[in-house]
């Protein structure tokens, strides 16, 4: 097995646990005595993140994220504005439950705290952008990412990035975690739980360590660094991974190490690729014992884009992005740009809620007037809407009716409030204000607005079965509608039925 697969397996072996009384659920450790998973963060770094570069690759994408967004806390928004917004809400005929529901939601993004200025500058010899990449590298590499609250008095002044291979978990029968120990060489420092910011992976069978993502491609790893290997050992060793000098005469070993250092230096390298050597004096066969590497080359390809796409798939990397030969070939401007908005919405976004909530446990109990922190997402490049897009929606919205002029217009990315000049408005627009949306417009006389809206009704006329002469009773006609003139023949007059 190659070295990363075979550490692992010594390393990850099930370990026996002792019940834990609080968590009776929870297995723990020795109480009392920090417990460690051995020291393959120093073989994951080695053989994977300094040594394969589709390994680097992906993390470095990862921990370079943290450029873009930015920390925010947030928190609820005062009870005066929350009481203005209900009243509002309830004069709308919002349902009170529904207004107290929505008016519970409210939260305002609060960016000028002490603990965001914190969060920007962790430390004097650490920037923002530097604290979260480190961070992200640990958790990626080890699975475990820790920082060290420094404090004055019971106020956090700063956070240090500490060295994932340095930092033991205590177990607690009690608090399940009761501190940890900090150990740099000779030196040991115990450090209190709630001092620790600790940032892991979900792990099967550790409850107080993260899974290291690279354990379970561990020996994908050792094979593309094997094939790494094979080539530059290939062309290292004269153009032949090997031969064979058959001499039928006897001789010492200073012979045979000088033919090895003559060969080498006349054969050794590019320029000596293929030559033939020759030797004089003696009876001698030169036979290369692996010198046909067949027509498909140095490496397998098949077996390179497996490898490609295993790695880069346990970070959740595509691999156009990373820029793979096989990402490259399949991969064009268009789909790059969608490539990068996958990987925000599939993978990024995820792990910055994820950092963003063992903050939220681990440093807001620090600070009582907040409730939550969040990376704020919307200046991520990748998750922004293409510029075309955005302007034909607001338009849209504001032909419609659904946005402000002004909200479209900051939409945009223009002030507001219009400024001096000429604008084309279409005539069929009627420009409203806001406070007038619940009026009846009083550009057309009210007696025909409720004209125009009462239900349209029509005076039918009357309909006799029978009509007889008033004079001598004669029947004139049947089925008469309305009151036309008619004629007696008995009287010689003519008469009009009765009215209503």
């Amino acid at each position: 097995m190659g070295i990363i697969a075979d550490t692992l397996r010594r390393l990850s072996a099930p370990r026996a646990f002792a019940p834990n009384p609080v968590a009776a659920s929870l297995p723990v450790w020795q109480a009392g005595s920090p417990a460690f998973l051995g020291g393959n963060y120093l073989t994951y770094a080695r053989e994977g993140y300094a040594k394969n570069e589709i390994i680097y690759s992906a993390i470095e994408l990862r921990a370079t994220s943290a450029a873009e967004p930015h920390i925010i806390g947030r928190r609820k928004v005062s009870q005066q504005r929350r009481r203005a917004i209900r009243s509002q809400l309830v004069a709308r005929r919002v349902h009170a439950l529904q207004a107290d529901y929505i008016v519970d939601q409210l939260r305002e993004d609060v960016t000028d705290h002490p603990a965001i200025a914190v969060l920007n500058r962790p430390n004097p010899f650490m920037s923002r952008f530097r604290f979260w990449s480190t961070i992200i590298m640990h958790r990626d590499i080890a699975g475990n990412a820790y920082a060290w609250k420094m404090r004055d008095g019971r106020q956090v002044k700063e956070l240090w990035v500490l060295r994932p291979d340095r930092v033991k978990v205590i177990p607690d029968r009690q608090n399940f975690i009761g501190g940890y120990e900090y150990r740099n060489g000779q030196e040991r420092v115990e450090l209190a739980a709630e001092d620790v910011i600790h940032w892991k992976t979900r792990h099967p069978y550790d409850e107080y360590y993260g899974m290291p993502p690279l354990m379970a491609i561990a020996g994908r790893i050792d094979i593309d660094n094997y094939m790494r290997d094979f080539v530059g050992a290939f062309f290292r060793n004269g153009g032949n991974p090997g031969a064979v000098l058959a001499v039928k005469q006897k001789l010492s070993q200073e012979a045979k190490d000088e033919i090895r250092q003559k060969h080498r230096r006349q054969f050794g390298g590019s320029g000596g690729w293929f030559d033939l050597m020759i030797l004089d004096q003696a009876e001698a066969s030169y036979t290369p014992t692996t010198a046909n590497l067949g027509a498909r080359g140095l490496v397998v390809p098949e077996l390179n884009a497996i490898s490609e796409a295993r790695l880069s798939m346990i970070f959740g990397v595509p691999l156009s992005i990373l820029g793979a030969l096989t990402g490259q070939e399949s991969s064009s401007y268009a789909n790059k740009r969608q490539d990068w908005q996958v990987l925000w919405d599939i993978t990024l976004a995820p792990l910055y809620v994820d950092l963003s909530d063992t903050l939220n446990l681990s440093l807001l109990p620090d600070y009582g007037d907040l409730d939550e922190f969040v990376f704020d997402l919307s200046d991520v490049k990748a998750l922004q809407e293409d510029t075309d897009k955005l302007h034909e929606r607001a338009r849209k919205n504001v032909q419609a009716g659904v946005w402000t002029l002004e909200e479209g217009r900051a939409l945009t990315g223009v002030e507001p409030v219009a400024s001096d000049g000429y604008y084309l408005i279409p005539a069929n627009i009627l420009p409203t204000p806001a406070s007038s949306l619940d009026n009846v417009p009083s550009t057309v006389p009210a007696a025909l607005v409720r004209a125009l809206v009462a239900p349209y009704q029509v005076a039918m006329p009357t309909v006799m079965a029978e009509v007889r002469c008033p004079a001598c009773g004669r029947l004139v006609a049947k089925d008469v509608m309305g009151q036309p003139e008619l004629y007696c023949p008995r009287c010689k007059e003519t008469f009009r039925p009765p009215g209503d």
